[in-house]
């Protein structure tokens, strides 16, 4: 089972508003971009590693060589593409390796949230065993949620907390 760094939040809600506004304005300075269909994300034509040297000398050639292009296609038109490409291509890895931070932090957040959750849940389940006036209404609560929540009768748990085993009646054990 894999283990994840337990992190400390610590984002206000302002901060927090200025990086949303932030991302805002860096979508309004990309007025260009374009959503693709699945279909056409899969049928369109791509460049990966495999084709890149291909791709960029034919550029090299094109730009060294006008003459050697078909009419339709402008030479200075057809740099620019390039250098579009190149740049979405540098913006696409910071954003993807930002969004994996991102994505990492939340499922780790998100992990110990829950954890802690399942501490809760067993502390209630074992105050309604033990006649605490009140929780007998909470445990049910839970009870009945948890188990909608699993997607097995068991689900194990390292000694480090990362895991619960539930019985199929949804009780923590």
């Amino acid at each position: 089972m894999s283990k994840y760094k337990i992190v400390d939040y610590e984002l206000d809600d302002k901060d927090n508003d200025q990086i949303i506004a932030l991302l805002d304005e860096v979508k309004e300075l990309l007025p260009f971009v374009i959503n693709l269909t699945p279909e056409e994300r899969q049928r369109g034509l791509k460049i990966g590693d495999k084709n890149l040297a291909f791709n960029t000398k034919a550029i090299e050639y094109a730009a060294a060589n006008p003459e050697l292009l078909p009419g339709f296609i402008n030479v200075d038109e057809h740099c620019n593409l390039w250098q579009g490409y190149q740049c979405m291509g540098t913006l696409l890895r910071k954003v993807l390796m930002l969004a994996e931070t991102i994505d990492d932090t939340h499922m780790a957040l998100g992990g110990r949230v829950y954890r802690q959750n399942l501490a809760i849940y067993r502390s209630v389940q074992e105050a309604s065993k033990n006649n605490i006036p009140g929780t007998d209404t909470v445990s049910a609560d839970l009870s009945k949620l948890f188990a909608q929540s699993v997607s097995t009768a068991d689900i194990s748990i390292d000694e480090e907390g990362l895991g619960v085993t539930a019985n199929t009646d949804g009780e923590v054990e």
